[in-house]
């Protein structure tokens, strides 16, 4: 050949293909085809909780979450809140996550009556049951520390004066960039949400809940 141009080799062993995936494509490819999987084989759940009538009064209520016999990956929390039976004034909503093996909190479990939620995103097997169990009327008590996680933080205005009907303000997700809860088998993990602010009346919620199990952390 001339002007010295020599043949370029074609990569066709899967060491060389390695070469060429970046461990950025490879984390990509992988949470991709774990996340098809578990829809696939139904289990990647999602669930809804309607909250009606929650006073503004600082006072929080939780939820007891009990992982069961399989790992639980938190995959999303989007929570729609309707201020219309709000009065004027500041309204503050706090959602707060808190594994019971944390050494960051020390808190107090009065067991309730636990229920099972969601279905799969995969209608085949419309009537799984997750592992995972629910409790709405357990006592907590959260007798020192911080939470683990913010799950959302948002502050808004509402302002009715002179005919007016604005509602300003902002709001922050713990999975906006895109994080996830891997929570462990056979763990307790606590939800805290409290409305609170200057205006009075009530507000009412839908937590739309997104979850998989899987029997290992990488979904095997």
């Amino acid at each position: 050949m001339g002007n010295n141009v020599l043949p370029v080799p074609l990569r066709t062993t899967s060491d060389n293909l390695d070469v060429l995936i970046t461990d950025q494509d490879r984390f990509k490819t992988d949470t991709s085809t774990v996340q098809e999987q578990a829809m696939v084989r139904g289990a990647f759940f999602t669930s809804s909780i309607l909250g009606l009538n929650r006073p503004i009064d600082g006072i929080p209520t939780y939820i007891v979450v009990d992982t069961g016999s399989l790992y639980h990956v938190l995959d999303d929390l989007d929570i729609a809140i309707d201020y219309e039976n709000a009065g004027d004034g500041n309204v503050n909503v706090k959602v707060e996550f808190y594994a019971m093996d944390s050494n960051r909190s020390d808190i107090t479990v009065v067991d309730g009556t636990p229920v099972n939620l969601g279905v799969p995103l995969n209608l085949d097997f419309v009537n799984a049951v997750s592992t995972a169990s629910f409790t709405f009327d357990s006592t907590v008590t959260i007798n020192s520390g911080e939470p683990d996680f913010i799950l959302l933080s948002s502050q808004f205005y509402r302002d009715t004066a002179a005919n007016r009907e604005s509602l300003t303000g902002v709001s922050s997700s713990f999975f906006d960039q895109n994080r996830k809860i891997i929570m462990s088998p056979n763990k307790r993990y606590i939800f805290r949400s409290t409305s609170s602010g200057t205006a009075t009346g009530t507000v009412d919620s839908l937590s739309q809940f997104s979850f998989m199990e899987q029997t290992t952390v990488s979904g095997v």
